[in-house]
């Protein structure tokens, strides 16, 4: 009507909506109809606002999507995952606490003799240079005895892995 303006909501180069401003009554012709230049700034600049929300929400929507994608990957693994932050392990999917104990565990591996002796140093040597950053991606295979079993030949695992510094 000769009372309104209207605004596009763009959002990603899109139009996905309209803002629509209605004046209650007639007012006399200004700039763009009854509305001053300065109201047609402003109403622009709420277009924009508005537009610039939905993407917000939109990109924080895939973000919490794309998370819970993660964590189900992470946590159906075949494979033992475990992050380490300050020599503590804050966290390990499950397929990593059936093959080394649950939490909270130590990291030192000085303290635990669960490496078998031939691999400790190879292993600890690996772990210090991940942790310092001198190493950012490495991989290692070494046997290991799993914690709560009897050391002997009959339970020896060996272990690929493989870390990266985030």
């Amino acid at each position: 009507t000769q009372w309104g303006l209207t605004q596009s909501i763009v959002v990603n180069d899109k139009a996905v909506g309209t803002l629509v401003v209605y004046y209650l009554e007639e007012r006399p012709e200004s700039d763009e109809g009854p509305f001053l230049k300065e109201e047609r700034n402003l109403i622009n600049s709420i277009a924009e606002r508005i537009g610039r929300i939905i993407e917000r929400n939109r990109a924080q929507n895939a973000l919490v999507e794309s998370e819970e994608r993660f964590r189900e990957l992470v946590e159906h693994s075949l494979t033992g995952i475990s992050i380490i932050q300050d020599n503590q392990i804050v966290y390990q999917n499950p397929e990593q606490e059936r093959l080394l104990g649950a939490l909270p565990r130590p990291i030192k591996f000085a303290d635990t003799d669960s490496i078998h002796p031939d691999d400790f140093n190879k292993v600890n040597a690996f772990y210090q240079k991940i942790s310092t950053g001198n190493l950012p991606f490495g991989a290692m295979d070494f046997r290991f005895y799993p914690p709560g079993e009897k050391v002997g030949r009959s339970n020896l695992k060996w272990v690929q892995c493989q870390a990266s510094r985030i």
